[in-house]
């Protein structure tokens, strides 16, 4: 067996996107999408964010559990932009905290 060595979990996702496109990345409830679909959803996901925002931006993700919980982070990181989970259960007062406290300049919204 060959063992790779990344630098990031983008570059293993990467890899793994590359090598075994139609193999199961993600389970959600009756949802399966492979590595093949993760990568293009991610990929959407970071042109938009490169249209809107400068590299290296903090962008916040507020998104409840689904099948986007996995492709959000991933599109953020290919834009080049850190990312900011934001749990939707947390009171308010401590979204406003986190956020302001991030200065993000954008986010991934998604039902609670």
């Amino acid at each position: 067996m060959t063992k790779h060595l990344f630098a990031t979990i983008l570059d293993a996702f990467r890899h793994n996107a590359e090598a075994r496109p139609d193999h199961i990345a993600l389970v959600y409830e009756d949802i399966r999408l492979t590595y093949g679909q993760v990568d293009e959803l991610s990929d959407n996901l970071a042109a938009y964010i490169q249209g809107r925002i400068p590299p290296k931006s903090v962008v916040g993700i507020m998104l409840g559990r689904n099948k986007y919980m996995m492709v959000a982070p991933l599109g953020v990181l290919k834009a080049g932009c850190a990312y900011l989970p934001l749990d939707p259960s947390y009171p308010q007062e401590r979204l406003q905290f986190m956020m302001k406290d991030a200065a993000f300049r954008w986010c991934v919204l998604g039902e609670k």
